[in-house]
């Protein structure tokens, strides 16, 4: 406590870099959305924002989320975003390589990724990657019993099905995310999966329903085995 008070009162540029509540604060102005989606590149904006055309979801609220070692990305993702799509539009950063895990950057990125849940109070939770940091919040979405989903963007989601494909996952990440891990390090269990090739994706994913999802023409609906 006494070192967070020197801190605050001799580095309070560092102090308020450190503080939680300043990294979370836009949410703060945020009433509850009934879709959030993560995304970080203009990939995946592109696959989000198609699959809300075909489904005519609202209620949306998109985070791009990014680091110090890019700017540009975020700014580019948020200018060409269709505003019409979305509630909401926030850039939250992430400390520098964040899949290159210490105690404190874990602690960090969960917190804030429980933070930002507990403010939208989001029903589904809409994401494109599934491990590292990403695995984090999908783990805090399903103990609040929000429905995730997992929207394809390219080779990258069928990844695990190549032999020499590992993550490797602290004793703190395996603590905190839990059982939700599964022999690779990679969260498996979705509610629902947004994909092109539902055949391949059952290889890799349970999930309770798959979407036949092509960013360019309408998907169809297929229960999970």
């Amino acid at each position: 406590m006494l070192k967070k008070i020197k801190k605050a009162l001799f580095q309070p540029k560092k102090f308020f870099q450190d503080s939680m509540w300043l990294t979370t604060s836009p949410f703060y102005l945020t009433p509850p959305r009934n879709n959030l989606f993560v995304i970080s590149n203009l990939g995946q904006l592109n696959q989000v924002q198609s699959l809300i055309k075909i489904q005519k979801l609202t209620n949306n609220l998109l985070v791009i989320l990014y680091t110090s070692k890019n700017l540009k990305m975020p700014k580019l993702v948020h200018q060409s975003a269709n505003k019409n799509l979305f509630e909401s539009i926030y850039l939250f950063e992430l400390p520098r390589s964040p899949n290159n895990i210490t105690p404190k950057k874990l602690l960090y990125i969960y917190r804030s990724y429980k933070k930002i849940l507990n403010i939208i109070q989001p029903a589904h939770l809409y994401m494109l990657s599934f491990t590292g940091h990403y695995s984090y919040l999908i783990s805090i979405a399903k103990k609040k019993n929000i429905t995730t989903h997992l929207i394809d963007e390219g080779t990258g989601t069928y990844a695990p099905l190549l032999e020499s494909f590992s993550y490797h996952p602290t004793k703190l990440e395996r603590y905190l995310i839990g059982n939700n891990l599964n022999i690779k390090g990679y969260i498996d269990h979705f509610d629902i999966l947004h994909v092109p090739f539902p055949e391949y994706a059952k290889k890799i994913f349970n999930a309770k329903k798959y979407n036949r999802f092509f960013a360019w023409r309408k998907g169809d609906v297929l229960q999970g085995d």
